[in-house]
């Protein structure tokens, strides 16, 4: 794929190559605790819609012998080529252009972008001739999807295709490390399909899109990303964001991305005849780093909703920053991911919704209400309060930032029932300034 995403009806992967091949919350409620994960996302079905997965890379159950491991097999359990290895949708590519799509069976990756991808998200270490694992679920059940040849761009209706075999085949989450960077509205084709499953029970975990020309920029988001309940995941430390990890907010000004982790240097498996392993930086390596923490809060809250996977992951995210100056939400959503904490896991407080979006601020104070979910066996008391975070403005496509507070009054305590809700309501009323004040 190509190192970046790509404006218009086209995507690429959101990687940028390597040696191989991109909230609302209660402080205070949460263990902060740093524990390896005792989870792996066994019998948790994965589907990663990519450039495929290397059917034969030990790291996914096979052989190490090109062309010789069978499929499916106990780690690929399932999946599908869409397109063959010449599609290319891209006509600027001249004689590389080919949209003619060439179903086979057997989605084998000639490129290497989703054999990275799955590594990372699901990949078994344990062979010698491989070091690279094992990846954040290493005992889920992968389902490959292949939409992407061997070089090039996809389309919209390939992707939606993909979406509806992964809902079919029984996926517990979606990782989708791409983007249609410059289609920003959520009722784009790929952002109804993705937000139809999330509807559906499945957990849809989309990259946010790398391009150091549009970052920092304002509205670069790209579907399937934007839409309202699909988790998209841009690249950054604890410390910062990663410079070519584009910016939110989606076109109808809702919060993206919506958490950020680690997504430079990333080493993960790539294609046996490619070198078995290679490193890779974008948030093509974040997205499926996510994907993976949700899958194994799959499979210790088997009964969970995929709202409260969100809370979960949303919801104990840590603002990047100081307080008083966090990150812009449009550059971090709600904040960095630790993958290998238990923090999400260990909460026992959820918020729903995750994200708030006001929209434009010509409309007045806000009404929120904030359903609050006690998941322990004893009543919990909590106080409201919010942080502030720098506002982004200006340019958009280059702004500045600036300190602009919002103004929060309502209910400032609530004790919560065990294993019970409870509702806390507020009016916000948004910081003065520019209109173009996000």
């Amino acid at each position: 794929t190509s190192p970046a995403s790509v404006p218009g009806g086209d995507a690429a992967g959101a990687g940028t190559a390597g040696t191989g091949p991109a909230g609302t919350g209660l402080a205070g409620t949460e263990p902060a605790g740093t524990e390896p994960a005792a989870r792996t996302g066994r019998g948790v079905r994965v589907a990663v819609i990519d450039t495929g997965v290397d059917l034969d890379h030990p790291a996914f159950g096979g052989t190490g012998v090109n062309g010789t491991t069978p499929f499916p097999n106990d780690v690929v359990v399932g999946g599908w080529d869409f397109v063959g290895d010449a599609y290319n949708e891209n006509p600027v590519l001249g004689s590389e252009y080919d949209a003619s799509a060439r179903p086979d069976a057997r989605p084998d990756d000639c490129n290497g972008h989703g054999t990275h991808v799955a590594g990372l998200l699901a990949g078994r270490d344990g062979d010698p001739r491989f070091t690279g694992g094992p990846g954040v679920a290493a005992e889920a059940q992968l389902l490959a999807y292949r939409v992407f040849g061997c070089s090039g761009f996809t389309s919209a209706d390939i992707v939606v295709s993909a979406f509806e075999a992964a809902l079919a085949d029984g996926a517990d989450v979606v990782n989708f490390s791409a983007a249609f960077v410059g289609m920003p509205w959520p009722d784009y084709p790929t952002a109804v399909a993705a937000q139809r499953l999330v509807g559906s029970g499945v957990v849809v975990v989309a990259a946010q899109g790398n391009d150091p020309s549009r970052s920092p920029g304002l509205f670069s988001s790209g579907a399937p990303g934007v839409a309202p309940d699909v988790i998209s995941v841009g690249a950054g430390t604890r410390n910062s964001v990663d410079d070519y990890s584009i910016s939110g907010p989606s076109a109808t000004l809702g919060v993206k991305p919506d958490v950020i982790t680690e997504g430079r240097s990333l080493y993960s498996a790539y294609p046996v005849e490619k070198g078995w392993g290679g490193t890779a930086t974008g948030t093509s390596g974040a997205a499926p780093r996510v994907a993976g923490l949700a899958a194994r809060l799959v499979e210790e809250f088997p009964s969970a909703s995929v709202a409260e996977i969100g809370a979960r992951i949303v919801g104990t995210a840590v603002p990047v920053g100081s307080p008083g100056g966090y990150a812009p939400v449009p550059r971090h959503g709600g904040g960095h991911v630790d993958v290998t904490s238990r923090r999400a896991a260990e909460t026992t407080v959820t918020v729903s919704p995750a994200r708030l979006s006001f929209g434009e601020s010509s409309g007045g104070p806000r009404d929120i209400a904030l359903t609050v979910t006690n998941h322990s066996g004893a009543p919990v008391h909590l106080t409201l309060d919010h942080e502030t975070a720098m506002a982004a403005t200006g340019d958009p496509d280059a702004p500045s930032t600036t300190v602009a507070a919002a103004t929060v009054t309502g209910d400032r305590a609530v004790t919560v029932p065990a294993r019970g809700t409870a509702t806390l309501r507020a009016s916000v009323v948004a910081p003065g300034g520019d209109a173009g004040t996000l």
